[in-house]
């Protein structure tokens, strides 16, 4: 199996964990801090429009596969913004 074999075989989710084990720690904490800082933006807007964890709860079961997509397209950006912080 050539590279390119090996690096199509893998999912979204393989290949970010891959990433995040060779990452250089600053490029890490880079990100980290982006995705808790919008995490976090995100609660309080919920909680501003009155939205709770029950209304979070309810949006992941009806919409389960829109979730799975947007989480192996999360998946390629979060690599891709560690890669590029170590450049």
């Amino acid at each position: 199996m050539d590279i390119f074999d090996e690096m199509f075989s893998k999912s979204p989710k393989e290949k970010f964990i891959e990433t995040i084990k060779y990452a250089n720690l600053s490029a890490l904490e880079n990100v980290m801090e982006k995705l808790l800082a919008d995490h976090i933006t995100m609660i309080e807007l919920l909680e501003k429009n009155n939205l709770n964890e029950t209304d979070v709860a309810q949006f992941q079961m009806e919409n389960s596969l829109l979730i799975d997509d947007r989480k192996n397209d999360f998946y390629i950006g979060l690599s891709a913004e560690i890669l590029g912080h170590e450049g």
